[in-house]
């Protein structure tokens, strides 16, 4: 187990069961579990949880069935000590952490936005018609009694169905 006060060490130096020395304005490093602080300690939570307000937060164990997120004795990865300090024991790292399995299951579930779907439906619409006015050009240059060379046929199609594609849809 080792001891240390921060930035001396970084996230990346530390283990599960390091004891590390929380003062203001740390951002904290891993998921941890207060052992001491200070009276009135508060840590925010706006990172994690959304909330502008700072949490106390005091050593005492809490109660069985409490969800870690309203343990008032758990300081979770990428808060930061807004007042006070504290002694915590590290429990969780990298992708264990709170945050970093809420970034894990953002990223299996992986699920389109509404824009993302209105987007695609857009692009298809836009290629449909886009193939229905290159073919109705190609058509229309066959058909008509003027002969033309063939690369004419195929540039003049082409050009039609490119026109249709907007300027802005490529990117």
């Amino acid at each position: 187990v080792q001891t240390c006060a921060l930035p001396i060490f970084d996230a990346e130096d530390l283990l599960p069961g390091d004891v590390i020395f929380l003062k203001m304005g740390d951002r904290i490093p891993a998921d941890v579990r207060i052992l001491t602080c200070t009276d009135g300690m508060e840590v925010d939570n706006a990172a994690l949880t959304g909330e502008s307000i700072p949490e106390p937060r005091d050593p005492a164990v809490a109660e069985k069935g409490t969800a870690p997120t309203h343990a008032r004795n758990i300081v979770f990865y990428g808060t930061t000590v807004v007042k006070g300090s504290a002694t915590c024991k590290v429990f969780f790292i990298g992708d264990k952490t709170f945050l970093g399995k809420i970034a894990s299951s953002i990223k299996s579930a992986r699920s389109k936005s509404t824009l993302e779907i209105q987007i695609e439906h857009f692009v298809h619409l836009i290629a449909i018609v886009a193939v229905v006015v290159g073919v109705a050009s190609l058509i229309a240059n066959l058909l008509d009694p003027e002969p033309r060379t063939i690369g004419y046929i195929i540039a003049n199609s082409a050009g039609a169905l490119f026109a249709q594609v907007p300027e802005g849809l490529i990117p």
